[in-house]
Parts: structure tokens; C-alpha cells; sequence
């Protein structure tokens, strides 16, 4: 038999076909999912690719890399969507899930990916009783791989930007073993943010607490409150926090990063990095640090329990004295539940209780809690509903909740009027929906500061 005959055969169509067919099933749930999920990752995942060729050859392993491979594709895709700053992050966060409703996360999308990633499990044990396609197998990685190169897409790619604006492949694996080994982020101390938006909001609050020595502040850190790209929207969003009477508002974006402890961190310290990098002399510039060295009270409220990113071990750090989470509000009488995945506390009763605290010489911080995705059962505001006619569902019910929390907010200012009060976002909306995320800023969030009627 000739070169070319035996070549011919070695990639007969049968096997190419069973070749093709195994990389299309190990990578076909996670195309479904990126139809609906906003998920950035590679067309083809080469940690795949290579799971269905050892599965070719032993079953048992083939399937334990391929499910390895999905989950590892599905973290890295999913800390990007949480705003985490790193895959390793994200699953070690997986250590507080025993605080959540887990089935609240799932919807019916989540169910059908599964059930195509069952589907596809099961149809790649049975072909791979074929005949091992392992030069096809060969061909496609190195193609896949080529292309990913020449596209910019690849970390090895000399490229400084891609022909077209797709990952042509990607390694899970490796990202996940080079988030672990390596994070520039959480590898070094705390840093100081620069970004003048942030600097601003932090630096007007911290001056007037300078000026106003017998004054009161009160912060608080909405969860998912994100900047709409509409207009409209945003100027609907702005109105909950109109002035009454000689009141007046400084209305701002800032650009943020990281999860909701990184919004914490940035909005009270101007801090950016991990919560356990937190030590006394690193916090000498948090607000509630500040207020405390000032003789001031300072307080903190979130509605859920203090064992969430272990906010009762590093919020006296900052400088809060005074702790109210799930656990010592039920204790003080509260009783009304709200949220879906993150139950916990109702916003309205959250912000009752912490304008309680409010007098001359205290800081009073509040993170909310009920605007946490997944939301539970929410209506569109009447006079938002004509806003959203080409907007998505979802978008718009979270804008809906944030506006009654910021409603909240807006009455606590007009029964303070002597206190400074600063609301922000701490990061966009994590939409697992594509159209619905992008329904907000990807790196900004609101913000206003409302002074006092004598300033």
C-alpha cells in the first residue's frame, strides 16, 4: 500500500466523522450555553479536546477529564460573570455556599444545560467504543490551537489584538492553574485607588467629616446597582435620589472592579484587593477607622449573616464598632425575610433599623442585601414599565427593586437632613442573561452624595 493509500485510510471518513462528532459533543452544551449565558470563553476547549481523546483509550479517565474539563470551563466562566478577579477566587468562595438557597440559583436554562451536558456525556461513552480517531483528534487540536494563535486569542500569540473579535480556543485548566499559582491581584498588598471618581466620592466624605466635627454620615453600598445604558433609565434611577428642599446631590459614576467586598473596600477605604490582605495599619484610611479616631460611633448593618466573606471578622478592622447582621437583628425582633438565593433581612426594615443609629458625631454604614441575583418575585414600577418596552424583563425588575431601595434611602436623608449621606453601587448586575447585562455599564457604577440643608 502507497504513502497516500495508507494515509487515506488512516483518515477514513468513518473515523474522521467520530473524530469530529467527539469534539462536537464535548463542546456542544457549553455553545447552548453561550447562546443565552454571558460566558466569554473559547470556542473549542482544548482541555476537552484532549479529554475525549484519552477517553478513546480509557473510558473511566476519559470521563473523569471531560467532567473536569466542563467544570473547570464553566468556574472560569462564571468568575468572570461574578466580577471575581480570578477562577481560584471563585471556587474558593464555594466554602460559603452552605449559607445560600441553592436551588434559587437554578433556573430553567441552568436545567436544560445540564441535562445537554448529560445528554452528551452518555452519546461520548458510547462512541468512544469506536475505533480511536487519535490522528483526527491530533489534527483538530493542533488546528484549533493554530488558528487560536493567529487570531491573538492565544496567551501565545505576539498579537496585540485579535483579527476577530472571538477566543478561538481556550485552556480552562490552565487559567485555573495560573489563577492559582500566580495572581497578580491578590498576590500583593492592598493598593491605594487612583481612579479620580472614587478618589473624589471618598475625599468629599473624609473632608466633611473634617469640617464638620459634630456632624453624621451615613453610607451605604447598594448590591447590583448598576449604571443603565439607557438614558431614560438612568435619569428614572437618578430621580429616586432627588433633593427635598435645600438639600443638594453631586451625582457621579465610578468605575469599579471585583465582587462586593471589593466595593466595600473601595467605596470606605479606597482600597482595592482581597479582604484577608486587610491588617490595622493597612484600614488607617477606611471612613469608619477615620470617624472612630475622631470619638465617633460608627456602625455597620448587612441583612445577612456575618459569616458571608467573613465580614465579622475584618468589618472591625475597618473601624466598625458596632456589627448588625442577620443574627443580631433577629435577635432584636426582626422578622421580615426577603431575597431568593441570599434571604436575609428586607432592605426597607435593614434601613429603618440603621437610621436608628444616626446621631450627631456617628458614621453609619449599611450594605443591602434583597438586590442580590437572582431576585426573587419582582414587578416593574408603573412609571418605569414605558421605559422598558424594548428592554429586558429581567434588566428592568432589577432596576425596578434598586429604585425602591434607593426610595428607602432618599426617605432616611429627608429624616436626617442634618447627615451626609453617600450611596453607591458595588458592581454591575452579574447577568447571566447577555442582553440583560448588557442593559448596564460593564465598568461603572452610580453614585451621589447628598449634603445636608445647612452645608
Amino acid at each position: 500500500m502507497s504513502p497516500v493509500q495508507r494515509m487515506q485510510a488512516r483518515f477514513s471518513l468513518p473515523t474522521v466523522l467520530v473524530g469530529v462528532l467527539a469534539v462536537v459533543l464535548a463542546n456542544l452544551p457549553l455553545w447552548l450555553a453561550a447562546v443565552q449565558d454571558d460566558m466569554r470563553r473559547g470556542i473549542f476547549s482544548l482541555d476537552g479536546i484532549i479529554a475525549v481523546a484519552v477517553g478513546f483509550r480509557s473510558r473511566r479517565w476519559g470521563a473523569f477529564l471531560l467532567i473536569g474539563a466542563w467544570l473547570l470551563d464553566l468556574a472560569v466562566a462564571k468568575s468572570i460573570t461574578y466580577h471575581f478577579p480570578s477562577p481560584a477566587l471563585f471556587v474558593a468562595s464555594a466554602k460559603f455556599g452552605g449559607a445560600l438557597d441553592l436551588r434559587s440559583l437554578l433556573d430553567p436554562f441552568d436545567i436544560a444545560i445540564f441535562l445537554a451536558l448529560a445528554g452528551s456525556f452518555v452519546a461520548l461513552l458510547r462512541l468512544q467504543r469506536q475505533k480511536p480517531p487519535t490522528r483526527t483528534l491530533a489534527a483538530i487540536f493542533i488546528i484549533v490551537g493554530t488558528l487560536d494563535v493567529l487570531n491573538g486569542s492565544s496567551a501565545m500569540s505576539m498579537k496585540e489584538f485579535r483579527s476577530l473579535d472571538v477566543n478561538v480556543a481556550g485552556s480552562p485548566a490552565l487559567v485555573m492553574l495560573s489563577s492559582v499559582l500566580h495572581n497578580p491581584t491578590e498576590a500583593l498588598p492592598l493598593a491605594s485607588i487612583k481612579g479620580p471618581n472614587a478618589v473624589g466620592s471618598y475625599l468629599k466624605v473624609r473632608d466633611w467629616m473634617t469640617t464638620h466635627p459634630d456632624g453624621s454620615v451615613f453610607v451605604v453600598v447598594v448590591e447590583s446597582l448598576g449604571l443603565p445604558v439607557d438614558p431614560h433609565q438612568r435619569a428614572w434611577l437618578s430621580s429616586r435620589m432627588r433633593p427635598k428642599g435645600a438639600q443638594a446631590v453631586d451625582e457621579e459614576s465610578v468605575e469599579f472592579s471585583g465582587p462586593t467586598t471589593y466595593g466595600e473596600l473601595r467605596t470606605l477605604c479606597l482600597l482595592v484587593g482581597g479582604y484577608d490582605r486587610l491588617k490595622s495599619e493597612s484600614a488607617t484610611t477606611c471612613l469608619p477607622r477615620l470617624a472612630a479616631d475622631k470619638g465617633w460611633k460608627t456602625s455597620g448593618y448587612h441583612g445577612f449573616t456575618e459569616r458571608m466573606f467573613d465580614r465579622a471578622i475584618w468589618w472591625p478592622t475597618i473601624g466598625v464598632q458596632n456589627m448588625y447582621f442577620l443574627e443580631q437583628l433577629k435577635a432584636a425582633g426582626a422578622t421580615q425575610r426577603c431575597g431568593a438565593a441570599f434571604a436575609g433581612i428586607c432592605d426597607a426594615e435593614l434601613l429603618r433599623r440603621a437610621a436608628s443609629s444616626i446621631s450627631p458625631r456617628s458614621l453609619v454604614y449599611v450594605l443591602t442585601l434583597n438586590t442580590h441575583l437572582p431576585l426573587a418575585s419582582t414587578e416593574v414600577s408603573a412609571d418605569l414599565a414605558p421605559l422598558c418596552q424594548d428592554a429586558p424583563r429581567s434588566a428592568c425588575e432589577l432596576l425596578s427593586a434598586t429604585g425602591r431601595v434607593l426610595d428607602e434611602v432618599r426617605q432616611v436623608a429627608d429624616e436626617h437632613p442634618n447627615s451626609l449621606v453617600l450611596v453607591v453601587g458595588d458592581h454591575a448586575p452579574p447577568f447571566k442573561n447577555k442582553a440583560a447585562r448588557q442593559a448596564f455599564s460593564p465598568n461603572r457604577v452610580p453614585a451621589w452624595i447628598v449634603y445636608p440643608a445647612v452645608r
